[in-house]
């Protein structure tokens, strides 16, 4: 590869193995009810990623007897879409095929005020806190907030019932009081999990075609990286972009008036 080439991920697929994905995906009438959504184009684009490597130090405590602290710093490679603030990273399944997915955290910090977003920050780092550590009146009004954009979730624990029936039954009397908790519904990997490191991943070859059209930056990479080191608690610093290609599928569905449309993505990339 041309080293002053520019770099893009690799397909698997030509755009006919990419029509027959899409035509599965394409909605039907249901006991011939409704009407059917029709394949109207598709087209191949260019994701331009960031590439930004993120590090952190952190102070660990070692020794069984006499505990001496060090210091561990955690770094890594991660890729942020530079169009649309979307963070990607490689998810593994046992039973499934490795799969590129991508998360808006980073478009959800940056619409979030910042004490909502320190909560949803602190319930992605530590899981989950008991419903009563969140009753001071600032972080009541942020968990509000968090909760009506769908971003945490309460619980009752189950285990807890159990344990609190124990103590009941050990006392002799009264009724087991039932404990909530709250956690983000959003999941991020750790800063040192390697799925963010797409080119340890994914193969690499140069961009092709230059007619494919590429998303154009809407964001710069001083915004992504104050994002990035918001998530992480690090230092986030960008090293170029890598081009992620993709198709894209318009569906239609109805006629004028009541014509609808939809997009569908997709990302057959070719892993190593």
């Amino acid at each position: 590869m041309d080293d002053s080439a520019e770099k893009a991920f690799a397909l698997t697929e030509n755009s006919e193995e990419a029509k027959r994905y899409f035509e599965s995906k394409r909605k039907k009438k249901i006991l011939f009810l409704g009407s059917e959504e029709r394949i109207d184009q598709i087209e191949k684009r260019y994701i331009p990623l960031g590439r930004f490597n993120v590090f952190r130090e952190e102070k660990k405590k070692k020794g069984a007897v006499f505990r001496k602290q060090a210091h561990e710093e955690k770094q890594n490679t991660v890729y942020a879409d530079l169009a649309h603030l979307e963070l990607f990273y490689v998810k593994k399944a046992l039973l499934s095929k490795p799969a590129v997915e991508h998360s808006d955290i980073l478009i959800v910090l940056k619409d979030l005020p910042e004490e909502a977003s320190d909560l949803l920050l602190d319930l992605i780092e530590f899981g989950s806190v008991r419903y009563e550590q969140l009753q001071n009146q600032l972080d009541e009004k942020n968990m509000v907030l968090l909760m009506q954009r769908g971003l945490i979730e309460a619980y009752s624990s189950k285990t807890d019932s159990v344990m609190g029936i124990a103590e009941v039954a050990s006392r002799g009397y009264g009724y087991p009081e039932e404990n909530y908790y709250v956690r983000s519904k959003i999941h991020v990997p750790k800063i040192e999990d390697k799925a963010y490191d797409l080119e340890s991943l994914l193969k690499v070859d140069e961009v092709q075609h230059t007619t494919y059209p590429k998303d154009p930056v809407e964001h710069s990479s001083g915004e992504v990286s104050e994002l990035l080191g918001k998530l992480f608690l690090a230092e986030a610093v960008f090293d170029g972009i890598v081009y992620l290609p993709y198709y894209l599928c318009n569906y239609l569905q109805g006629e004028e008036k009541s014509r609808q449309e939809r997009y569908e993505i997709y990302f057959p990339l070719q892993f190593i």
